[in-house]
């Protein structure tokens, strides 16, 4: 068993899951940063077809040198973890972008953290620690704060249907994710066959919705498509460690806080299109305390 503070033991395994747990949040960062300054000249299905493609050749790769027997219990966990939020959140997600706007989405999807705390407990039988249950809410009013919505009152109850199971699906992909490495924790493997699960559903559903035309992208798009999906499949890989080590409540909040690296990321690498704003900075302040009281006042 490895060790676990948030459990009742402490030791090199706390430090590494608050480690693994941080690299994730930077690659997602890093990488929507990426794939958002290769759709300046091309379109989100372009983005996440080609992305998947260069995580599932990077984690092909890195599975090949060290591949182990399979538990195909564990395999459909992280199919099923993959299709969910590779394919289906991120598709709801898009779609909710369209309707309400990407402000509004992002403030709803980043109630995943909280779902993901509930889930665990529920469904993993996780203890609810008060640092960790109040940690995930102050994340959750952090990244609506630094989302910038301001009009979720006015969004019809209807409109508000994709975001949530948007949030609901990423929340539930965790749950399944520890499901698979309780089964075998072998971080390589669960990364892999959750990039590739996810690629084959998008790709199906871009056939079946005759959205292949979509694909085409330009050299310099491609080329941070291609950088995007390579450090996408490092976070992919440093979550399944940190799942393996921690718990999902701990693990998924830490990791959620990524839209404050991505805000400063965006500010570095893309100078002038965000506006830091009193709010923005109460909205990061809040994302910090959240981290602050899940990783350190265990």
């Amino acid at each position: 068993m490895p060790s676990n503070c948030y459990t009742g033991s402490c030791g090199l395994g706390c430090v590494l899951v608050v480690a693994y747990s941080v690299l994730t949040a930077f690659c997602n960062a890093l990488s929507a940063v990426l794939a958002a300054m290769g759709m300046m000249n091309s379109n989100p299905n372009a983005a996440n077809l080609y992305m998947a493609l260069s995580q599932v050749a990077l984690l092909s790769v890195l599975l090949a040198v060290d591949m182990p027997a399979v538990s195909w219990g564990a395999l459909l966990c992280f199919a099923v973890s993959g299709a969910l939020a590779n394919c289906v959140a991120r598709l709801l997600n898009f779609r909710s972008m369209r309707v309400i706007g990407v402000a509004n989405t992002s403030a709803v999807v980043g109630s995943s953290p909280l779902i993901s705390t509930v889930l665990a407990i529920v469904f993993l039988g996780e203890p609810m620690l008060l640092t960790v249950v109040a940690g995930a809410a102050l994340v959750v009013v952090g990244v609506y704060l630094i989302s910038g919505s301001e009009g979720l009152g006015r969004v019809g109850g209807g409109a508000l249907v994709a975001p949530v199971l948007s949030a609901t699906f990423y929340a539930a992909s965790n749950v399944f994710r520890k499901l698979g490495l309780n089964l075998q924790p072998h971080s390589v493997l669960a990364a892999q066959s959750s990039t590739l699960s996810g690629l084959v559903l998008f790709g199906g559903y871009l056939l079946a919705s005759g959205r292949t035309g979509d694909l085409a992208a330009p050299r310099r798009s491609l080329m941070y498509y291609v950088a995007a999906g390579l450090v996408g499949g490092v976070g992919w890989v440093a979550i399944m460690k940190a799942m393996n080590l921690g718990t999902v409540s701990v693990v998924g909040t830490i990791v959620f806080s990524y839209p404050l690296i991505s805000l400063a990321l965006t500010w570095l690498l893309l100078r002038g299109q965000e506006r830091i704003t009193a709010r923005t900075v109460m909205g990061c302040m809040t994302v910090v305390a959240g981290v602050v009281l899940v990783t350190l006042l265990q």
